[in-house]
């Protein structure tokens, strides 16, 4: 009931979207590029690591794109207790959410009719981006 109330709100708040690399679609997250990335900054964390370095080392098995190992390396801090290094960021909530998230689906038929926007809407991709397609 609360989702139907606040979808409500929502449409008379709303005249209209523009969402950036988010498209209506499944959320391919089992095997795909950014599981691999959140799994090998899972790996990072429990390596024992001392530095950024190692980090970034590790990082770069699996991420070729410069700015983007920067970017994911933008939230490493050292442990306030003990050795090593980790990130700022829940890694293993944000793992769950995205593996609860990919069971549901954005496409029709919809879990919840009303959910429906049927306002003017813009996406951009952006030319380097995976996100849509």
């Amino acid at each position: 009931m609360q989702a139907l109330a606040g979808s409500a709100l929502l449409r008379k708040l709303v005249s209209a979207m523009i969402l950036v690399d988010i498209a209506p679609r499944a959320l391919n997250w089992p095997g795909s590029r950014l599981q691999r990335l959140l799994h090998t900054l899972m790996e990072i964390e429990g390596a024992g690591y001392g530095s950024r370095r190692e980090a970034e080392e590790h990082l770069r098995t699996v991420e070729p794109s410069e700015q983007i190992v920067q970017f994911l390396l933008s939230n490493l801090r050292h442990r306030q207790e003990g050795r090593g290094i980790q990130f700022g960021l829940p890694l293993q909530a944000l793992d769950a959410g995205m593996t609860h998230l990919s069971a549901t689906t954005l496409l029709p038929p919809f879990s919840q009719p009303k959910m429906i926007c049927d306002k003017p809407a813009l996406f951009v991709h952006g030319d380097r981006s995976d996100y849509l397609q």
